[in-house]
């Protein structure tokens, strides 16, 4: 075993590398590169340390999303498709792959066994890599250093002892038995340390080689495992994931059967009143068969509250136009004409076509008498121009709507002239 040279390493701590005069250039070269190497592996290790985590975290997580979901869905058409959030310490059913829930539950527990795998078979091998080869090369760094420290230290002393003998020699001394003996010993020493040196020099340079230049052959099985492992991992997850289309299937049928657009309700809920957005559509009407009788009851109220909006809304216009109507049929002032037929016709045609049929059962709203018509009280008496003009008139009122009192009073008028013209021809002499 070499020495511990404290003073050479003294030396060299003072007077820097260039104290180690015997050091190989090749192995300074080498050395350079296995540290990077070293760096190299370290950040693999790393990596891969970081996926391994990643694998772990996204399968929490997913699983997490999938229990939420299921949470949030114990109620209403999607809670069978979304699944029940399951108990931790039951294991996945394989059989079942009806639901979210049920589906990621089993990626899930297959995942977590591939991410087992890659800890033992990919991240622990990198470890190992880097153990196997840190170590060996830098013990044999280690030890190299210390045989070239002892290969400087006999240099050194050989030096130190041919100098006295030539300055003795210049100065005309004679070279005694003990210092001829001395260099002896001390050039055998350093002959024997440097071929030592220069041997596992060797040995260390061609470990280096093998280490850094042919580092692909100590990759391989890590490329392999990865690539094995990404393949298979996408393989399984793509024959358990293939069930969601079977699951995203019968969620579009329900948004047909629902009415639901790809778009979200987010901007509907935000400015929509509350009425509007529980009122269904006409097209609902198909979904009242399939549903429970609260649900039919809760459809049919809601509809009936639409069409009564509707018909509320559309009532209102024709009562303006019948108002303006009978407005115009109002007893005229002395002195004035009434309006032509032509333009009572047209508005009156107009009323007739703006009128619900008489099939369709649609809600009016109660008007009190003092807005039937425009009239308010006893009816006053109808200025009758001539024949021409009550005859269109009669015509003209047997067209407007029934029960209205313009209707009656109109009929009524001609029998009180008749009764008055009688009453006259009596009272004559």
């Amino acid at each position: 075993m070499p020495k511990v040279r404290v003073g050479q390493q003294i030396k060299e701590a003072l007077h820097g590398k260039k104290a180690a005069s015997n050091k190989s250039a090749d192995i300074d070269f080498l050395t350079e590169r296995f540290k990077q190497l070293k760096v190299k592996i370290r950040h693999l290790i790393e990596a891969l340390r970081a996926q391994h985590l990643s694998l772990l975290r996204m399968n929490e997580t997913r699983l997490l999303v999938a229990k939420r979901v299921a949470a949030l869905a114990n109620e209403g058409p999607v809670a069978s498709l979304a699944g029940t959030v399951p108990d931790e310490e039951l294991q996945a059913n394989s059989d079942d792959m009806t639901s979210y829930m049920a589906i990621h539950q089993n990626v899930h527990v297959r995942h977590r066994l591939y991410c087992d795998r890659f800890l033992d078979h990919v991240v622990e091998y990198a470890v190992e890599w880097e153990r196997v080869v840190v170590s060996r090369v830098a013990h044999s760094l280690n030890r190299a250093d210390k045989l070239r420290l002892d290969l400087d230290h006999y240099q050194t002393k050989v030096d130190t002892i041919r100098s006295e003998k030539t300055r003795r020699i210049a100065k005309g001394g004679m070279i005694d038995s003990k210092m001829a003996e001395k260099l002896y010993r001390n050039e055998a020493k350093l002959s024997h340390s440097r071929q030592k040196y220069e041997t596992y020099a060797s040995d260390l340079s061609q470990l280096i080689e093998e280490v850094t230049a042919r580092g692909w052959k100590d990759l391989h099985p890590i490329l392999l495992k990865v690539s094995q492992f990404d393949a298979t991992l996408a393989f399984d997850e793509h024959q358990l994931l293939s069930n969601l289309n079977q699951v995203a299937s019968s969620l579009k049928q329900i948004a047909t059967r629902y009415h639901l657009t790809p778009e979200s309700r987010l901007k509907d809920l935000e400015g929509l009143t509350s009425k509007v957005l529980n009122a269904p559509s006409a097209s609902d009407e198909n979904l009242i068969e399939d549903e429970p009788k609260k649900d039919k009851e809760y459809y049919m109220e809601s509809m009936n509250s639409r069409r009564l909006l509707e018909s509320t809304s559309s009532s209102k216009e024709n009562n303006d136009v019948v108002h303006g109507v009978m407005t115009s049929l109002k007893v005229v002032a002395p002195g004035t004409s009434p309006p032509s037929s032509g333009t009572l016709l047209s508005q009156i045609g107009a009323v007739a076509n703006a009128a619900p049929p008489p099939h369709a059962k649609t809600p009016t709203r109660r008007s009190s008498p003092r807005n039937r018509g425009g009239f308010s009280g006893k009816p006053k008496e109808m200025n009758i121009p001539s024949h021409s003009h009550s005859s269109s008139n009669s015509r003209m009122i047997q067209k407007s709507p029934r029960g209205s009192n313009n209707s009656r009073m109109a009929q009524e008028s001609p029998r009180s002239s008749s009764r008055n013209r009688e009453r006259a021809s009596s009272r004559a002499p």
